[in-house]
């Protein structure tokens, strides 16, 4: 059962931001159309928003909230960074299927609308072969 309802919050978790984000940004993914600051990578990459800092940053000290009820350990700590991997990383992919400007077909590589995803593997973008099975490793450390 803590499995089931765990896959439950990691889902609703990742809707509930996926929305949020298709309100704040629309079709302009990455924050571009945000009045936010932006510190500048190599050239080519993405860049890294204070929008984005932040909503990480918040998200993080939201999810470690009940550890100030509770005793902290290696394996809460397992659990809560495998959820919150997790959950952005399907939030990601949320974002596409929620917002009306993209859609399940406009989710692809030769979308020029989608410039922040350069690296595609299989259908999605690379990050999410590499992170989901490390936020699903983590879980099943912390369980």
């Amino acid at each position: 059962m803590q499995i089931i309802s765990l896959i439950f919050f990691t889902l609703a978790a990742s809707l509930a931001l996926a929305a949020l984000e298709v309100q704040i940004e629309g079709k302009h993914g990455w924050a571009a159309d945000l009045p936010t600051f932006r510190l500048k990578k190599k050239m080519g990459e993405k860049p890294i928003t204070g929008y984005h800092i932040f909503i990480i940053l918040f998200t993080l000290i939201i999810f470690h909230f009940p550890l100030f009820f509770a005793s902290w350990s290696w394996k809460k700590e397992a659990l809560l960074f495998g959820v919150f991997i997790s959950m952005w990383t399907l939030e990601d992919f949320l974002w596409f299927v929620l917002n009306p400007h993209y859609g399940l077909t406009k989710f692809n590589k030769n979308n020029k609308d989608i410039w922040w995803h350069k690296s595609w593997f299989a259908g999605v973008p690379s990050f999410y072969w590499a992170l989901f099975p490390i936020g699903i490793i983590l879980i099943a450390l912390g369980i």
